[in-house]
């Protein structure tokens, strides 16, 4: 094992707070358009289901970023994609205020959508392997954290706005109504994104799998602190050569998913019941079977349903009864 950071290096913590960016445009391309429901229905006369549609719209691609981005991040960096999610809110967040059609409004919904599947995936990716084992956990937290800012601060600009301009459908800067500097405010903090997303350090488990691993080892010295770079260097190359590339076979496991794979279910796990120069062999299938039996029987009873196969083979019968084994009972028959 290679000897974790003894200490949270800060420069771990700013690129992390820098990364989460990404979760707070994802609150808050999610909530803006809360405060701006009312106005646009009543700007683009929408009926409850158009409009309904219109909120929800983001969601469609929110399903397509988050699918794409891993193997985005895998072939390009997470750097790449990152920037390119902050120009997906930028373009999104304009888009939406300029709106002439309500189409329009849903064709610009999906490009923020996009971001926010990107974001959502690529976020929490990149701060795990950046992070130091030991902190991991916490600052894997910034992601959850800065979503939950992003939704409420995408809620109160919505309020200042519209208290400012009296009410959302009002006129406020240059003209424009209220409910378009809603989506157009949003631009703001993906600048700021896309801007801090270019100085973070590429991941150097994305480096490592490219083999560039002298800028791997800068990295992992210089932010997550480790003491034995190399040998880090060797387990993440040990752990990219288990990896399978991912496809939509992933989801059609045995029970949609849920279930072992049939490599999985042709596996097995060999647990040798010695006595002796005799050795048996006590076939457990994958150790999925095992996990299951664990929780519904805990693992006393699995320990003790191993236990009782080990002396059933342990106390066989020598003349070859019931259980005994067919060696010694054909020893018995040549002794008769």
């Amino acid at each position: 094992m290679s000897a974790p950071a003894k200490t949270l290096n800060p420069k771990v913590v700013g690129i992390s707070i820098a990364a989460a960016v990404g979760g707070f445009l994802f609150g808050f391309d999610t909530s803006v358009i809360n405060g701006a429901v009312g106005a646009l229905s009543a700007e683009f006369s929408l009926g409850a289901g158009l409009t309904g549609f219109a909120v929800s719209s983001a969601s469609l691609g929110r399903a397509v970023g988050a699918w794409f981005a891993g193997s985005l991040a895998n072939r390009f960096g997470r750097i790449p994609v990152m920037v390119i999610a902050a120009i997906l809110f930028f373009v999104s967040a304009i888009g939406s205020g300029l709106a002439v059609g309500v189409w329009d409004l849903i064709a610009w919904r999906v490009v923020g959508g996009l971001g926010v599947g990107a974001a959502s995936v690529i976020a929490p990716a990149y701060i795990a392997e950046v992070a130091p084992a030991r902190y991991r956990g916490r600052l894997g937290s910034l992601q959850r954290l800065a979503i939950v800012l992003g939704i409420f601060v995408a809620l109160l600009s919505n309020a200042v706005i519209a208290n400012t301009a009296g009410g959302a459908a009002e006129s406020y800067w240059f003209g424009v109504a209220a409910w378009r500097w809603m989506f157009m405010i949003e631009a703001v903090p993906a600048t700021v994104y896309g801007v801090m997303a270019l100085f973070l350090p590429e991941s150097p488990r994305y480096l490592i799998g490219k083999g560039e691993r002298d800028k791997a080892s800068k990295v992992l010295y210089d932010f997550t602190g480790e003491l034995d770079v190399n040998l880090k260097i060797e387990q993440i190359r040990r752990s990219l050569e288990r990896e399978q590339k991912e496809s939509l076979r992933d989801l059609l496991g045995g029970r949609f998913g849920l279930a072992a794979d049939r490599v999985a279910r042709d596996r097995a796990v060999a647990v040798p019941a010695a006595r002796g120069n005799q050795r048996d062999l006590l076939l457990l299938h994958h150790p999925v079977a095992v996990g299951r039996l664990r929780r519904v029987a805990g693992a006393a009873d699995l320990h003790h349903h191993l236990g009782d196969e080990h002396r059933r083979h342990d106390h066989r019968d020598p003349a070859g009864g019931p259980g005994g084994s067919p060696r010694h009972a054909c020893s018995s028959a040549r002794r008769a």
